[in-house]
């Protein structure tokens, strides 16, 4: 009788637990892809992407992050919990799944960077500062970002390949060179997603409220206590979002990936923090708008 009810109790537990993933998933999936199209259909709409280098930012990281969901989630939850897995099916799209969502990732990421940097540039007190922000520079280092993430991303698609693993009877995807997956767990997940965006934008947003304290005594002018407050909630909200969504899934890459996973309350685990990772690719940024407000303010 006590192993009837410790059966069906670890069967609830992973009932519950998968369809709490599965109905995360979802949601982060419908939300994040229809976000992202409004804040493509919006930029494009208003055409100051052409001659403005925060927007034209905010544009390519709305469609890098369209791509990251549609390619990462949308794939995730078909192979999770609708057993269609395509990567151990097909050994090419087991090689370059994952490259296709980091390529888009780590540009992600570097756009979120720039538009910090721009932030920071268009409110500097120096006119060569402010002339540094220009279309032409944020087009070269969007074009830098993708050549470089992309050159990145190809060993992994040497050392990524389909074996079939005897136990199960079934094929997995699987690296099989350990040196490369330790870089991939501590230089991709937790440095290059997590640790150093957030120091980007901690670091770029505490010199932009100096330059707006400094004009604010200069001129004393009362919309740039505005611009301070909206630059502080701006701020608070791309940090807490890598912070919230990012930071957890780059600490569980850490342990998932350096043990082995018997159990199968793990994997379900695993699976939440991989979906909720995605959370921050999914958020509608208000902060655009912000963004949008400091680069448009003529000093």
């Amino acid at each position: 009788m006590s192993s009837t009810n410790a059966t069906f109790s670890s069967y609830s537990s992973e009932f519950i637990l998968r369809t709490i993933t599965l109905t995360f998933g979802l949601v982060i999936f419908f939300f994040g892809i229809i976000g992202n199209l409004l804040n493509i259909i919006f930029f494009i709409s208003l055409g100051s992407y052409k001659d403005n280098t925060c927007s034209f930012y905010v544009l390519v990281r709305s469609i890098f992050d369209f791509f990251i969901l549609l390619l990462g989630l949308g794939t995730r939850i078909l192979s999770q919990h609708f057993q269609i897995d395509f990567t151990i099916r097909f050994s090419i799209w087991c090689k370059i799944r994952v490259p296709l969502i980091y390529i888009n990732t780590l540009n992600s990421y570097a756009c979120l960077c720039f538009e910090s940097i721009d932030t920071y540039l268009v409110t500097c007190l120096s006119l060569s500062m402010r002339e540094k922000s220009n279309i032409r520079l944020g087009r070269y280092l969007i074009l830098f970002s993708i050549c470089f993430w992309t050159i990145e991303e190809i060993p992994y698609v040497i050392f990524q390949e389909r074996q079939l693993n005897i136990n199960r009877n079934e094929y997995e995807c699987l690296t099989k060179n350990p040196i490369y997956s330790q870089y991939r767990i501590y230089f991709i997940y937790l440095f290059s997603t997590t640790i150093i965006p957030i120091l980007v934008l901690i670091g770029c947003h505490c010199l932009t409220f100096r330059n707006l304290r400094i004009r604010t005594k200069e001129r004393r002018i009362l919309s740039l206590n505005i611009f301070t407050r909206q630059m502080i909630k701006m701020t608070i909200a791309n940090c807490l979002s890598v912070f919230i969504f990012q930071g957890p899934f780059a600490i569980s890459q850490c342990y998932f990936l350096s043990i082995t996973i018997t159990d199968s309350k793990q994997l379900y685990i695993q699976q939440f923090f991989n979906i909720h990772g995605y959370g921050v690719y999914a958020l509608r940024k208000e902060m655009n708008r912000t963004e949008q407000r400091v680069n448009f303010f003529v000093f």
